[in-house]
C-alpha cells in the first residue's frame, strides 16, 4: 500500500466528528492518514468594530458575515496508519474585521516549517476575472503555496464555469479545475473538473505534496468555518486546549502574518469608509 507521499491520487473526507478528516488514496480506496485537531482557540462573535461596520452603507455585502467573527487558531495533527505524526497543519486566527481567509502553516513533526498556504488579501478583494469564450473564468494571482521563507513555490490556478450554458456543460474531459503551477511552469498537481481528488505529478517533492494536502484540508475547513456564515446556524468550533505545545516554535509561526493581517484590516476599514463617503455623496446628488 502506498503511503501519504507515494499515492498518485488523494482526497480528503469528513468523519462524523467535527474538525476530523481522513486522507484517502482514491485510486485504492484506502485511508492513509487521519487529520485531527490538537489545539482550538477561543472565538469571539462581536465587537465595537463589527457593530460599527454593520451599519456602514455602500460596502461590499458579500464580505460582511466573515468580518463580524474572530475565528480562532486551529492546529491539526496529520498522522499515518501507525499513529505517527507526519506533519501539522496550523490555521492562523482570523481577526474580527478581516473578510479574507487566513494563512495555513505546514510544519513537520520536529517543528521545522515546510511552508505556507496563503492568499493575497488585496488581490482577493480586487479579483474580477473576465469570462472567456467557453463561459469559464480563470482565477490566478491570489492563492499561493510558499516555502519557509515565503517564496512562492506554486501558484494555485482555478478555472470554473461562470455562465449557465457552461455550468450545464461542465468541464471537458481532462480539463483541470485546479492546477498547482511552479514558477517555471511545472505542474506539481491538478484536480480534474468535477472531481474531488488531487492527482500528483510523480516528480512532486514530498514537502510540496504536504502543502498541496494542506490545500485539500483547508478546503474542508473553509466550508466548515466560512461558507457557514452565509447560511443560518453557524456553530463556532469547540475550544480545545493542547496538553503540550504541539510543536517547537508554535508561538511564533504566524507572527509575520498577524502583522500583515492587522495592516490589511486597517486598510480595509479605510476603503470601507471611502465607499461609505462615495455612497453618501451619490445619494445627495
Amino acid at each position: 500500500m502506498a503511503n501519504l507521499f507515494e499515492a498518485p491520487r488523494l482526497e480528503v473526507v469528513e468523519t462524523p466528528h467535527d474538525l476530523h478528516y481522513q486522507l484517502r488514496d482514491s485510486s485504492a480506496d484506502t485511508v492513509l492518514a487521519d487529520v485531527a485537531p490538537v489545539a482550538v482557540g477561543e472565538g469571539q462573535t462581536s465587537s465595537w468594530f463589527s457593530r460599527l461596520m454593520k451599519k456602514v452603507p455602500g460596502r461590499p455585502e458579500r464580505y460582511r458575515p466573515m468580518e463580524r467573527h474572530h475565528i480562532p487558531r486551529i492546529t491539526f495533527r496529520v498522522s499515518d496508519a501507525r499513529n505517527t505524526t507526519t506533519f501539522f497543519v496550523d490555521r492562523c486566527d482570523s481577526l474580527i474585521g478581516n473578510p479574507c481567509i487566513p494563512q495555513y502553516a505546514v510544519v513537520d513533526a520536529t517543528g521545522d516549517i515546510l511552508g505556507f498556504y496563503t492568499n493575497d488579501h488585496y488581490q482577493t478583494l480586487a479579483m474580477n476575472p473576465p469570462t472567456d469564450a467557453q463561459g469559464f473564468i480563470t482565477m490566478q494571482g491570489r492563492l499561493h503555496l510558499r516555502d519557509r521563507n515565503q517564496e512562492i513555490v506554486s501558484e494555485i490556478v482555478q478555472r470554473a464555469p461562470a455562465t449557465k450554458p457552461a455550468i450545464q456543460r461542465g468541464w471537458d474531459p481532462g480539463d483541470a479545475a485546479v492546477r498547482f503551477v511552479g514558477p517555471d511552469g511545472t505542474v506539481w498537481a491538478k484536480i480534474q473538473g468535477g472531481e474531488l481528488a488531487v492527482e500528483f505529478a510523480p516528480t512532486t517533492p514530498q514537502w510540496i505534496r504536504a502543502l498541496i494536502i494542506t490545500f485539500l484540508v483547508a478546503g474542508k475547513m473553509n466550508e466548515r468555518l466560512h461558507v457557514a456564515f452565509f447560511t443560518p446556524g453557524y456553530v463556532p468550533p469547540e475550544p480545545l486546549a493542547p496538553t503540550t505545545v504541539p510543536y517547537s516554535g508554535y508561538g511564533d509561526v504566524h507572527s509575520s502574518y498577524m502583522r500583515y493581517q492587522e495592516e490589511f484590516i486597517e486598510w480595509f476599514k479605510k476603503e470601507a469608509n471611502k465607499l461609505a463617503r462615495q455612497a453618501a455623496a451619490a445619494t445627495d446628488l
